[in-house]
């Protein structure tokens, strides 16, 4: 049984979407309750790192619900959910996301050329990128290189391992790190696309988008802006600011 049926038939069970979907409430409520004393406690002078470590810690468990929400999330069908998004552009906007919080630990640099356009759930494929992202720093990466290419109507979008230094984290495995292949592989699937995955690199597959005369029609990229628990921050604050993690 292929790993990406594991994880189908696994979320498939009625009594194990009940007991996820419940859980991811309750951590969203108390996710967003305890920010709301963080904020309350730097506006009374409370020391700055003993609020941050505590959003720090909360943003881990938003990336559970994340997860969570992505992998019970039915396939696109007909188009719906799918935006189409410009990647030279899309990588551009990530690569400046993820910079903007890895300032000193990991560099991004990218490698465009042309417009390649995709229709895909943007939301999921970011997190699938993210994804490789926090694994990749955890291991020790220091560059990462982000391209876009295309062959036989297929748009390619890799991330590649350019550089590392010595493991920075003593962490300990979560599930999306644990599971990344089954993980990447479900999750493509539901975006139409397939990925192929090494120690060093990541790459997802989609069919190009014909979008020609229906500029419109395309979905703007949003720029990264550093909201309290944004994808970017969510998934990559923690790995700047504590050796713990």
């Amino acid at each position: 049984m292929s790993c990406e049926k594991d994880l189908t038939e696994l979320f498939a069970d009625p009594v194990l979407r009940d007991y996820l979907e419940l859980t991811d409430r309750s951590i969203r409520l108390a996710v967003s309750r305890i920010s709301a004393d963080c904020e309350l406690l730097a506006e009374n002078g409370a020391e700055n790192g003993c609020a941050a470590d505590i959003m720090n810690m909360c943003c881990r468990l938003v990336q559970v619900s994340e997860l969570y929400g992505m992998l019970t999330r039915e396939p696109e069908r007909e188009g719906r959910g799918a935006e189409a998004t410009e990647l030279c552009s899309y990588i551009r906007s990530f690569a400046d996301g993820c910079s903007e919080l890895l300032t000193g630990t990991c560099s991004f640099r990218t490698e465009t050329s042309g417009s390649v356009y995709i229709e895909a759930a943007r939301d999921i494929l970011t997190y699938l990128l993210l994804a490789f992202v926090r694994r990749s720093v955890l291991k020790g990466a220091s560059e990462i290189a982000v391209s876009v290419s295309k062959n036989e109507n297929k748009a390619h979008l890799a991330l590649a391992v350019t550089a590392r230094t010595e493991l920075r984290y003593a962490h300990f495995d979560d599930f999306q790190n644990l599971h990344f292949e089954s993980v990447s592989a479900t999750l493509c699937k539901k975006i139409g696309a397939v990925c192929e995955l090494t120690d060093k690199s990541f790459t997802v597959i989609l069919p190009e988008a014909d979008v020609a005369g229906e500029a419109g029609f395309s979905s703007p990229v949003t720029d990264y802006e550093p909201e309290t628990f944004s994808p970017f921050k969510v998934m990559l604050g923690d790995l700047c600011s504590r050796d713990d993690l």
